[in-house]
């Protein structure tokens, strides 16, 4: 009652070319994910860039107010002993 046909396997001729056809597609889709990352970096260093400008704007609006809160107390000191200005007193 053993078939021995049983155990040969079935041959689809259409086997190889569907996997050529799904590694074809597959390869595609790789490289369109690959460029799409690229991408992505590209995009995520230039912002990474803009981060860092803006931080070094910050940074220096930052120092020149801390100057010019300096240079106006020293004028305002200035001028006070300059024009003999009394500080108002408090009873």
């Amino acid at each position: 009652d053993y078939n021995l046909n049983s155990s040969i396997p079935h041959h689809d001729c259409r086997f190889p070319f569907s996997l050529l056809s799904e590694k074809g597609e597959l390869e595609r889709q790789l490289s369109a994910l690959q460029q799409q990352l690229e991408c992505t970096q590209v995009e995520q260093e230039a912002l990474r860039s803009s981060s860092l400008d803006v931080q070094r704007q910050r940074d220096l609006l930052r120092q020149q107010r801390e100057d010019l809160e300096r240079q106006l107390a020293r004028e305002r000191s200035e001028s006070e002993r300059g024009y003999g200005i009394a500080k108002p007193q408090t009873p």
